[in-house]
């Protein structure tokens, strides 16, 4: 009887299921199998190198490879709909339940048979898993319990009604049949042909051979290939480097995997061409309209256009994290040297690559939506930077290796031509970056003054380009003023521009920060700051939240009690920034300026509420004391 996961495995391989080793999220482990489900195989000596580095990695099943498809329910899922919905179920001996309460059908299909993935498309809450596909078998392990076998028996041959209706629900990209640009250019067969000869991986008989032969039939149609002149170039600089290569005979085998490859490849012809880019950014600024319910809207280039009727249709805001990070949002993160800024954004960076990771102890950000590859981008410190993300993974993913997460140097200048670094990102991940983090706003404005809006404007555009290009949030790591933990340093446009402003704050030496909202553009901000513990973990440190009150920075020379709460402190940053916005032309002298730090001075919330200090602002409204009583010492240095 099968006791440990090698022994499972082993188990699966003997019955002629191709395996891989994945860690508790269900994503391949990186460092085992480069390719994910393309690396699966039934060989036992790899299996048992596999599991003996990895002892509990849980497996993950290669189902084409199996010669089986997976109709997997999610909870909330109604198998009767689901049955007709995909012209009827037959009843199959092997079914898996899943740890969150959900059943995986496998049946088996034809040889050579390609069966497409879909999320939800054939039914709500119904997934369907073939060609490239995979799940976990048991008894895998994630953070919602254990995989278990509900019957273990025979599986049931698929219909020919579930096939077709799967293949018409295929995700794929709405421009995946449209070629933007003309197929088969000389410097896109040129660059093809070096790739098939030198860096494409071959295939290896028993070892996902045939797999392997798709995924380079597919990246073929991404060089912007036609398909016949594709399969030419294939047999002919491809195909001899293979584990055996294809013979004759088997050239109709090896035509059925280019024709499914274009059939069912999910990404437009060209895709990762200077052609395509150049083509999809002209095609970027032709103004297209969107379809709605009632109403219309318009794309113009970076400019849409919305009637009122179509205001109706605008959604609130979608998160990548919950209450904090909205999707696709500019976000800025700043405080003083030593507040831990970097261990911060490192945690965000990895819990998005990782998507909802188990925190026992950690209340921060429990739940992360659109999981996916993340860019942390630094200007020094590789191996410290490798130190923080091992203690990340022993702390909260038993040492296993974090998906999706890539590390960038140096950081990217604004003043410098971005087409390189995107371009190497979507070498990487191809489907571009949820979050692209960027460590620090100094760096990357290298040369410029922080102090000056048209220099800070430009780090603005560069998230900006980043947002549109990789698809996802930005995140910029940034200092705050000179003695002034509350406030970023620099120019208004640190505050005014981003979606999201959020500062740190430590008090002493202790190992534990407060976090404080001071902007959340298209939603509420936070009630309370957040108090954030250090761990030590390793040889590094990991953040986790803490159970005690934050801790409210006091005010320079005052030890007993601060004059101006950290609450009042970022009311008033709000109403400096309008009151500038209201008066861009206004020169502020010296003695305007005295008289308004003067007046703030004065404000002694430990024996007035905030409420009656605003209630003094509001009774002098109109007046020049009351344009001073906004101004503080960054405020002038910006209007000046």
């Amino acid at each position: 009887m099968p006791q440990t996961m090698l022994d499972h495995a082993l188990a699966y391989a003997k019955r002629g299921f191709p395996v891989f080793p994945c860690d508790r999220n269900k994503q391949p482990i990186g460092s085992l199998v480069e390719n994910g489900v393309l690396d699966a195989t039934t060989d036992a000596r790899r299996i048992e190198r596999w599991w003996t580095s990895v002892p509990n990695a849980n497996i993950g099943l290669d189902l084409a490879g199996a010669g089986l498809m997976a109709v997997d329910f999610d909870p909330g899922s109604d198998m009767d709909q689901a049955s007709r919905d995909l012209g009827g179920l037959p009843k199959t001996g092997l079914v898996q339940k899943t740890p969150r309460g959900g059943t995986h059908l496998l049946y088996t299909i034809d040889d050579g048979e390609a069966v497409a993935n879909s999320v939800g498309k054939v039914s709500p809450h119904v997934d369907i898993r073939g060609l490239n596909g995979y799940i976990l078998l048991a008894p895998s392990r994630t953070e919602d319990g254990v995989y278990t076998w509900d019957q273990e028996g025979k599986p049931k041959r698929r219909t020919d009604e579930m096939v077709r209706i799967c293949n018409v629900a295929r995700q794929k990209d709405k421009d995946r049949d449209v070629w933007l640009i003309e197929p088969d250019l000389p410097e896109n067969i040129r660059a093809a042909t070096d790739w098939l000869k030198h860096k494409a991986k071959i295939a290896v008989e028993g070892e996902g051979g045939d797999h392997m032969a798709y995924a380079t039939c597919a990246h073929m149609k991404s060089f912007g290939i036609s398909e016949d002149l594709a399969f030419d170039l294939v047999v002919e600089h491809w195909n001899p480097r293979c584990d055996p290569p294809w013979s004759a005979d088997e050239m109709d085998h090896l035509r059925t995997k280019m024709v499914n490859a274009y059939e069912y490849n999910t990404s437009p012809p060209g895709n990762i061409t200077k052609a395509y880019k150049v083509a999809k950014a002209k095609l970027d600024f032709k103004p297209r309209e969107r379809a709605l319910p009632s109403g219309r809207e318009v794309t113009s280039g970076r400019f849409r256009f919305t009637d009122r009727q179509g205001m109706e249709h605008i959604r609130p805001p979608a998160w990548l994290i919950p209450d904090f990070i909205p999707q696709g949002a500019y976000v800025v993160l700043f405080g003083a040297p030593g507040t831990f800024k970097s261990f911060l954004a490192l945690d965000i960076a990895l819990s998005v690559a990782c998507g909802s990771v188990a925190k026992p102890t950690d209340e921060l950000w429990p739940t992360v939506n659109g999981k996916g590859p993340v860019v942390y981008c630094l200007g020094e410190g590789r191996p410290e930077f490798n130190k923080r993300v091992r203690a990340w993974e022993e702390q909260y993913l038993d040492g296993d290796k974090a998906p999706n997460i890539i590390m960038a140097d140096p950081v990217p200048l604004v003043s410098e031509d971005l087409e390189p670094f995107i371009d190497g990102i979507l070498q990487l991940a191809p489907e571009g970056a949820a979050l692209t983090v960027i460590d620090t706003a100094g760096r990357a404005m290298q040369g410029l003054n922080e102090n000056a809006q048209e220099h800070a404007s430009k780090l603005t555009a560069m998230a900006e380009r980043l947002q549109k290009e990789l698809g996802g949030a930005v995140l910029v790591l940034h200092h705050s003023g000179h003695g002034e933990g509350s406030r970023a340093k620099g120019s208004m446009e640190f505050y005014g521009a981003p979606d999201t402003v959020i500062g740190v704050h430590r008090e002493g030496k202790e190992y534990a920060v407060t976090m404080f909202m001071q902007k959340q553009k298209d939603a509420e901000e936070w009630a309370h700051p957040r108090r954030v513990d250090m761990l030590k973990v390793g040889e590094s440190l990991v953040p986790s939240a803490s159970k005690e009150a934050p801790k409210v920075p006091a005010e320079k020379g005052d030890k007993k009690e601060p004059k101006l709460s950290e609450q009042l402190r970022i009311i008033l940053d709000k109403a400096i920034y309008a009151t500038l916005a209201e008066n861009p032309t206004k020169k502020w002298t010296g003695g305007e300026l005295s008289e308004a730090v003067a007046m703030r001075d004065e404000i002694d919330v430990g024996s007035k509420r905030v409420a009656n200090c605003l209630a003094e602002i509001r009774e002098t409204k109109g007046s020049k004391t009351h344009q001073c009583y906004l101004v503080d010492q960054r405020a002038y240095k910006f209007v000046k």
